[in-house]
Order: structure tokens, then sequence, then C-alpha cells
């Protein structure tokens, strides 16, 4: 059995209802009763367990606040801050978390990308950070992500800018999770587009969503590629008709999931998460506009 190095507990996304967002509350309070229950931590799991709050601003936020001071005599080895964008979001919970911890700011949208050099200058408790890409498109209002190969360019242009601000500020960068849980093949192509063009002189990261991926990745070759490895073949390109279906099985699959209090569900090997969703959901509603 290979363990992954960090073990995250996420109090964001995967503690989500898109369908009755009043209800989040609650939820979000038992997890974090859930996960208190399982502190203290033995001392291999306690240096590696990481927290992933809300965002600064959120209802959610000060309560996850909270729930880190009673956390004082175990706290997390980091804290995944989501929606960052400025570097006073950083600021916001620097000056309110333990002075050991580190951060890990989540970087998803535009505006987060532009300002990705001061966010990593903000604190020293930043040693490295984080891309989503599903965020990123959700603001874009992309949907599927990416379709073409101009898009596929677009990801790997805002992927190569985030990993030269990593090197030039000496941060890790780490890339999100995989949806695609058995597309093996794809994942190892899209490592080695990161270690592509980090050239060797930046530390890689990668959040797994299912633990079969840890396997995968550890037993990866990571040496550089002699050439750009990330490109998007036609089987990917789909048609109108095709991306509509597509659609409107990942709202049927998600909002049939078994487990409502859960965010996260699978369809086939794609692991579907509340913004693909989202996504989804809109691109059919646009879709239904533009054919009246």
């Amino acid at each position: 059995m290979q363990y992954p190095d960090w073990l995250i507990f996420d109090f964001e996304d995967a503690i989500r209802d898109v369908f009755d967002l009043e209800n989040e509350g609650s939820l979000k309070l038992s997890a974090r009763e859930t996960l208190t229950s399982y502190l203290p931590f033995p001392d291999d799991v306690r240096k590696r367990y990481l927290l992933r709050i809300n965002a600064v601003g959120s209802s959610p936020f000060e309560a996850d606040i909270e729930f880190l001071k009673s956390t004082k005599k175990y706290p997390p080895y980091a804290v995944m801050l989501p929606k960052v964008e400025t570097a006073d979001d950083v600021m916001a919970l620097e000056i309110r978390s333990p002075s050991t911890m580190k951060i890990i700011p989540l970087i998803e949208s535009e505006k987060g990308v532009q300002n990705i050099d001061s966010i990593l200058k903000s604190s020293k408790k930043i040693d490295s950070f984080c891309f989503g890409h599903m965020d990123y498109f959700l603001g874009k209002k992309r949907f599927p992500v990416p379709m073409t190969v101009k898009e596929s360019r677009e990801l790997a242009d805002t992927i190569t800018k985030l990993i030269n601000s990593a090197r030039r500020n000496n941060k890790e960068y780490i890339d999100m999770g995989y949806y695609y849980y058995g597309r093996w093949e794809d994942l190892k192509t899209h490592c080695s587009y990161l270690t592509f063009i980090s050239k060797g002189q930046v530390r890689i990261g990668k959040l797994v969503m299912h633990p079969e991926q840890i396997t995968i990745l550890n037993n990866m070759d990571m040496s550089i590629p002699s050439e750009y490895p990330l490109t998007i073949s036609n089987d990917h390109i789909m048609s109108k008709t095709k991306i509509r279906d597509y659609a409107k099985n990942i709202v049927k699959t998600y909002e049939n999931r078994p487990n409502k209090t859960v965010g996260v569900c699978m369809m086939g090997d794609i692991i579907l998460t509340p913004q693909l969703y989202i996504l989804a959901k809109n691109y059919l509603k646009n879709d239904v506009v533009r054919d009246s």
C-alpha cells in the first residue's frame, strides 16, 4: 500500500448541497463534528493532514476559523484556502490561524491567476499553491472543459503562467484532482506535460480523487519529456448533440446520486463534482435559449 504525502479533509465542495443551499450549514457543521470525533490523529497522520476550509467572506468561513481554534493542540499541517484572488484573502486567514500552520492558496479564477505573484509573496506560510481547473472554467462558463484545441492551449498557457510564478517565487505548484478515474494514460500524459513545462525546476504536486490514482502516480516515470506531450485528439472534440447528451447524463446522474450529503459521485469512470454539475446544468439552460 502506497500512501499520499498529505490527507485532505474538505469542508468546502465535498460538503455541498447544490439543491438546498440553506441545508449546507448543517451539513458542514456535521462534517466538523465528525472530524473532531477523530482527533487527535496518531502522530504519523497528524503531521500529514490538511484542512480545506471555505472561502474568505463566505458564511461558513467564520465557523471554520472557530474549528481551527479548537484544534490548537493538534492543528492541521496546512489549510487550503479556496477562491483566493488577492493577497488580502491570504492575510484574512493568516492573522487568525495558528503560527505553525502553513497556508495553501487555491487559485480558481482569472483574477487569482493575474495576481499570482502578489499572492505568493503575501505570507511566509505559503510553501505551495494549487490551481483549480474546474472552478476556473466555471467562471468562464465553459462546458465541457476543454472542448477544443484552442481551449486546451488556453488551459496550458494558464498553467504555464502559474508554474513560471512558482519558479520565480520558489513555491510548489499543485495540480488539482484528475476527474477521469479510469483513464490512466490520460493522467500520465497530463503529468508528463506538467513536468515538461516545469523543466524540472519547480516542485510539482498532484491531488488525487481516488485511492488507486496514488499508486499510478507513485509508479510514474517523471523524467522530463523531450517534446510537448499534451494534445487534444478528435475523440475529445464532441459534436453539439454529443455535448448535449453528455450534459444531460451528468445532470441526471448527479441529481440521482445515492448519497445526497456527499458532494461527489461517479458516472462511469468520471468523478462528478458540484462544479461539473453546475456547468452542465447551465449549458443545457443556455442551449435551450439558443435553440428557441
